[in-house]
This record gives structure tokens, C-alpha cells and sequence, in this order.
């Protein structure tokens, strides 16, 4: 495990305030680290096993808090992904109900040790970067939208009003706390809406809240009663086009190992020939993979509606 701790110890220092993945062992770098990530949420650090970890963990643990508690880390928590139900546990530091980092300049803030998920996905950061670019002017449907990250950075690109849509009241919860966090809120003139929606029963509805210039599709890629990326994905995409704007851009996301880019083009080549794919976003710092396609895969499409439809 000191190959954990060198790894770490080569990008340091850690920049104040910020989240980063500090450890990706599950990208396969590091034969025999597989079932272990370590990101850093400002002063948190957040320690996920995806298999029971051997007889060296306590001694990693308090090697990451001799490294890193110099560096302003101020407590750490353990998340066992493997267990049934998944359990979390503070190993050092106080702990706390609600952590508050940035992005890119922008706040947000975690529940950790609540769901599976800490609410903020490090390996999206391309994604929200991309929409501060792409947003300006723009009307977004936010499909999925968890804790709303990605609407927070449509606002900061200017986007002039957001549609958030997810099936979870709690993670809805959580995205109105990230665009309080922000300023961008109905109080403070902001078009922001948050619909707790199951999207396949809910077409009509948001229907007639569009049409959409922008997209956003970042659906959890195998969740039964909820969405099965390859039973469903498709589906959706068939219903995209009756939500759009006319040269609309659509943002699509798919977070599953045994599913590659050349899926989802082909995916949306099959399910509408009228969108066209404008570029392929590249991989998040901290997150390279020995399988390039094993990793998120985010994809952006513009649909040109046909001829006289």
C-alpha cells in the first residue's frame, strides 16, 4: 500500500477548497488496487472500497492521515461499497452532516455517507465545463438531474432558464442547496424550476414546458424501475426530438464500463438520424483508465429537425 500513499504523495499539494480524485484505483493502474478510490471534497477526504479491504487498510488509513492532515485534510470517512446495504463509517476528524467545496469557481456541497454516492460526480467535471461554455442564451432540460451540478454550471454559462427533472425528492433536495449556494434562484430572478418526474410518464408535461435548445441526458446506467441503459437509452432518445428546439444540442451521458462511445453514436444514429454527434468530451483529471472506454462516456449531439416537420 505505499503505492497508494506515493501515488498521492506525487500531487501534492492539494488546492484548498477544491474536490479532486486523488486515487483512481479502479481505473487499473495499480494491480491489486482495483476496489479502491480516494477523493478529496475540500477538508474531506472520502475513502471507497468496492471489495472488503485486506489486513493492510488500518495501516493505509493512518498513513493518508500523517500525509494529508498537513495539508489541511480535517476528516475522513470509509464508504464499503460492497456491503449489503452499503455502510459508511468516519475513520479520523469530526464528523459533519454537510461538507461545502468549489468547482471551477462555483460552490456546492455533499452529504456523505447518506446514499451510495456522495451527490457530486468528480469524473463529470468535463461536462460542467462544458456547459458553462454552451449555455448562453439557452432554455435546458436537465434529465436526471441528482444534485443539480450541471444546472448550476448552465446558469454560470448563462443560461436563461433550467428545467431540473429527477425521480427523487431527497436528490432534488440537494439541487436546490447547489443553486442556493450559487445565487441562482427564482428569489434572485433565476427561470429554475425542479420537477419530481418519472420522465417516461411525464413526456407530455415537459413537452409543454419546451421546447429545449440544450439537452441534458446523464441517466444512471442500470437502476430496474427506473432506467436499464441498454433497454432504455434508445427509448429516450426516440422522445428527444419532441422535446427540442430546432438545431437544439443535446448532451448525452453513459457511465458503463461494458458499454463504449461507438454504442451510444451508434445508439443515436439508430434511434434519430437527424442528430448529429459535435464532439466527444474528453476524460476527467484524476480518472485515466487502462480501458480508455471503460470510463464515463459524454457525448454532444445537435438535432436538425427534418424538412417541413
Amino acid at each position: 500500500m505505499n503505492l497508494v500513499t506515493e501515488s498521492i504523495a506525487a500531487s501534492l499539494p492539494l488546492q484548498a477548497g477544491q474536490a479532486r480524485r486523488l486515487f483512481h484505483g479502479r481505473g487499473g493502474r495499480l494491480p491489486g488496487c482495483e476496489y479502491l478510490t480516494i477523493d478529496q471534497y475540500a477538508d474531506l477526504l472520502l475513502i471507497n472500497h468496492f471489495r472488503e479491504p485486506g489486513p493492510e487498510w488500518p495501516g493505509l488509513a493512518q498513513a493518508l492521515r500523517a500525509l494529508l492532515e498537513p495539508e489541511g485534510i480535517a476528516a475522513c470517512m470509509v464508504q464499503q461499497h460492497y456491503a449489503r446495504p452499503a455502510a459508511a463509517r468516519w475513520a479520523w476528524g469530526a464528523a459533519s452532516d454537510e461538507w461545502l467545496f468549489q468547482e471551477a469557481g462555483l460552490n456546492f456541497h455533499i452529504r456523505p455517507g447518506v446514499n451510495r454516492n456522495p451527490g457530486f460526480f468528480l469524473d463529470m467535471a468535463p461536462g460542467r465545463a462544458w456547459l458553462q461554455r454552451h449555455a448562453q442564451g439557452k432554455k435546458v432540460l436537465n434529465l436526471f438531474a441528482y444534485s443539480g451540478s450541471l444546472s448550476v454550471c448552465a446558469f454560470a454559462g448563462g443560461a436563461r432558464h433550467v428545467v431540473n427533472v429527477d425521480m427523487s425528492r431527497g436528490a432534488l433536495n440537494m439541487a436546490r442547496r447547489n443553486h442556493a449556494l450559487n445565487g441562482y434562484t427564482t428569489a434572485q430572478g433565476y427561470a429554475v424550476e425542479f420537477e419530481k418526474l418519472e420522465i417516461f410518464r411525464s413526456m407530455g408535461r415537459l413537452r409543454r414546458k419546451g421546447p429545449y435548445d440544450l439537452i441534458v441526458v446523464d441517466p444512471p446506467s442500470y437502476q430496474p424501475g427506473s432506467f436499464v441503459a441498454t433497454k432504455d437509452y434508445a427509448r429516450l432518445v426516440r422522445k428527444l426530438p419532441g422535446l427540442s428546439a430546432d438545431d437544439a444540442v443535446w448532451l448525452l451521458c453513459l457511465n458503463a464500463p461494458e458499454l463504449d462511445h461507438d454504442y451510444l453514436h451508434r445508439l443515436v444514429a439508430e434511434a434519430c438520424p437527424e442528430a448529429c454527434e459535435l464532439e466527444r468530451l474528453p476524460i476527467a483529471s484524476g480518472f485515466t483508465d487502462t480501458d480508455a472506454e471503460a470510463g464515463l462516456k459524454v457525448q454532444a449531439y445537435r438535432f436538425a429537425a427534418p424538412a417541413g416537420a
